[in-house]
C-alpha cells in the first residue's frame, strides 16, 4: 500500500544518561573525576593510570534501551587502541559485546548494539598510544537510545529498512503504533 510518512514526525534520537561511572586505575586529567567522560563538554576529560587492561564502566538505573554509544577519545596520551565492550542487561550476566580497534584515532567513533534494559557496559581498554603516564583517557562517552523507545519497528516490519510489513502485522497493531512516522509508513 502507497503512503507518505509525516518526516517530521522522525523521532529524536535520546541520550541515555550515565548514572556513574568507576573505574580499576587512578584517574588524572582535570579535576581528577570520572564525570569529566560524560558531562556533556567535549573541553573536559579524564585520564586513567596503571596497568592495562584499563576498564571504564558506566553504570545506568533505569535506562530502558542503548542502541550505540559514541566515543570521543584522549587527544594527547592514552588514545585507545584494542578494546573490549561488555554488556549487562537486568537480571543478566555480563557479556562481551564486540572487540573494538580504535587504532589510535583521535577521531569520535560510534558503535552500535543494542542492550535492552542496560545495567553498566564496560570499555576494557587493553592497548593505547602515547601511553606511558596516562594509559587510557577519554573527552566524552555518550550513549543513545534511537527515538521512538517504546517502538519496535521489527514488531511491524520485516527488518530495519521499514519497507516491508511483516505477514501477521494487522490494522488494529498499525492504527496502535505511537510514533506518528512509523504509523504513517506501515499505512
Amino acid at each position: 500500500k502507497d503512503s507518505v510518512a509525516n518526516a517530521d514526525a522522525i523521532p529524536s534520537d535520546e541520550v541515555v544518561k550515565i548514572y556513574q561511572m568507576t573505574t580499576n586505575s587512578s584517574i588524572y586529567g582535570g579535576t581528577g573525576i570520572l564525570k569529566n567522560a560524560y558531562d556533556g563538554d567535549l573541553n573536559t576529560w579524564v585520564g586513567a593510570t596503571g596497568d592495562f587492561p584499563v576498564e571504564f564502566t558506566c553504570k545506568f538505573k533505569d535506562a530502558g534501551r542503548i542502541d550505540y554509544v559514541d566515543i570521543y577519545p584522549g587527544q594527547g596520551e592514552g588514545i585507545w587502541g584494542e578494546v573490549d565492550i561488555y554488556g549487562t542487561e537486568e537480571g543478566g550476566e555480563k557479556k562481551l559485546i564486540c572487540t573494538h580497534d580504535f587504532k589510535f584515532s583521535k577521531d569520535k567513533q560510534r558503535l552500535n548494539f543494542t542492550l535492552i534494559n542496560p545495567r553498566e557496559v564496560v570499555f576494557m581498554v587493553r592497548t593505547a598510544a602515547n601511553s606511558e603516564g596516562i594509559k587510557a583517557a577519554t573527552h566524552e562517552i555518550t550513549f543513545y537510545r534511537k527515538g521512538a523507545s517504546n517502538f519496535n519497528e521489527l514488531d511491524i516490519f520485516t527488518d530495519l529498512s521499514c519497507s516491508e510489513l511483516r505477514d501477521d502485522v494487522t490494522e488494529e497493531m498499525i492504527e496502535a503504533i505511537p510514533n506518528d512516522f512509523f504509523r504513517d509508513l506501515a499505512a
